[in-house]
């Protein structure tokens, strides 16, 4: 009887001590992206950029694991990977001195941004009704 207690005592603390593993949540995630993205612009220094695109780079890594919805994994991976491309030239840029210049490249990331968040917007009604 005792030892029947001392499993079942055990197996309760086991199963407490292993809580559930909280879910990626993107959005969160492409929220921390943008407010990086906007340190990285207007970074005084070329250290400060350094370090934001550091921030920057491993929060759009981070995004890469998330489950995406509706058939939408390539195309987001496409950007994601895309986006990482356009921060590692904005890198090398500043790491030899151009700061300025990897600043420039860096606002392409806002266009990638804007280009790659249509494909997750939902249809307009117009887009339903007419099948365009």
């Amino acid at each position: 009887m005792k030892i029947i207690f001392l499993i079942f005592t055990l197996m309760s603390i086991a199963v407490m001590a292993n809580p559930k593993v909280k879910e990626f949540d993107l959005e969160a995630n492409m929220k921390n992206m943008g407010l990086e993205f906007k340190k990285a612009v207007k970074a005084p220094n070329k250290a400060v950029l350094t370090e934001q695109l550091f921030k920057l780079k491993k929060l759009i890594r981070l995004s890469k694991t998330a489950k995406f919805t509706d058939g939408k994994k390539k195309i987001s991976l496409e950007g994601l990977n895309k986006v990482i491309k356009q921060i590692e030239l904005s890198e090398q840029q500043n790491s030899k001195g151009q700061f300025n210049q990897a600043k420039e490249t860096l606002m392409r990331v806002d266009d990638l941004r804007k280009e790659y968040h249509e494909h997750h917007k939902p249809p307009s009604i117009w887009n339903l009704v007419f099948s365009f």
